[in-house]
């Protein structure tokens, strides 16, 4: 990291508040009057204004933003407001929508397994002492191909569920769709005690070596004590640009390697929550520093 991070964080987290402070200036009105006589749809209106509002000035804070050490000082950057007078409570949080496994990168657009990822999802599974493994990830692997061709029996959930669409794992809960139906078959439980989310999304392409999750990060190297872990991760103090800059030995950046793990992966999760009077809501959506465009959003009233 720079030495500059923290003052370059403090200007923009100023004029962060300065231009939600505008924000709520602008919205207060709507607030005081139609948003406590129509509630969840005048609500809806107003979250959707603040979307907009927030994506407006997230490309224009981060236009010049494109980096490791760049997404690291956002991702830091406290963005709160408090306005008693209009009864506002906005804050905004972000962090790498790259810090774990996209579990779509099982397979390549042609239906090829990919070894790695195979390999890794695998021990994890063997780990927390699933009884069939093979099963479970030809469950997954058959809904991300397009094809109905089974990989082993009966792992076409297509072909037992005439609601259930093949193609890429939206969601988790798409993603918990298939463990549901992997307990069904074999009556275990244990594949529930896996944090998965903590560990897969389905979002990315690769993962960012300087956000991932402690939880991937033991799985992938269970040998590393809880205290090395934390190191690499939550305590880590400055960003890694290389390979060379990880202080692990050669079969562990050989391992890296092979896996794909970056050290920049420009896109970011944004969560925006939002309370106004009895009112509470919380808007998701990701944002790409690189083609400094928004997708995906979401809110929930």
């Amino acid at each position: 990291m720079t030495s500059s991070r923290p003052a370059i964080a403090l200007i923009i987290t100023l004029f962060f508040i300065m231009a939600m402070t505008l924000l709520v200036g602008i919205s207060s009105s709507l607030s005081d009057r139609a948003l406590k006589r129509v509630e969840k749809e005048r609500f809806l209106i107003q979250a959707n204004r603040i979307s907009a509002d927030v994506v407006t000035m997230l490309t224009q804070m981060t236009k010049d933003m494109n980096g490791s050490d760049d997404l690291a000082m956002l991702i830091d950057l406290p963005v709160l407001l408090d306005d008693e007078v209009s009864g506002m409570y906005v804050e905004i949080t972000f962090e790498s929508a790259s810090s774990r496994l996209n579990i779509n990168s099982l397979v390549d657009e042609n239906g090829t397994i990919q070894k790695e990822y195979y390999n890794l999802l695998e021990n994890i599974l063997i780990n927390n002492q699933v009884l069939d493994p093979s099963l479970f990830l030809a469950l997954v692997a058959d809904t991300i191909d397009s094809d109905i061709k089974e990989r082993i029996v009966d792992s076409e959930i297509a072909s037992l569920d005439p609601f259930y669409s093949n193609g890429e794992i939206i969601d988790m809960r798409h993603f918990n769709k298939i463990i549901r139906m992997y307990i069904e078959m074999r009556d275990d439980l244990a594949i529930k005690q896996i944090p998965w989310s903590k560990i897969i999304s389905t979002v990315g392409e690769k993962v960012d070596i300087n956000h991932i999750t402690p939880e991937l990060f033991t799985e992938i190297f269970p040998n590393f004590a809880p205290d090395e872990v934390i190191e690499y991760t939550l305590g880590r103090e400055n960003t890694y640009n290389a390979m060379e800059d990880l202080e692990v030995d050669d079969i562990t950046k050989e391992h890296l390697e092979k896996l794909g793990v970056s050290f920049y992966e420009p896109l970011v999760k944004c969560e925006v929550l939002l309370k106004v009077n009895e009112q509470t809501g919380i808007i998701t959506f990701y944002y790409d520093l690189s083609g400094k465009n928004a997708s995906e959003f979401n809110i929930k009233i």
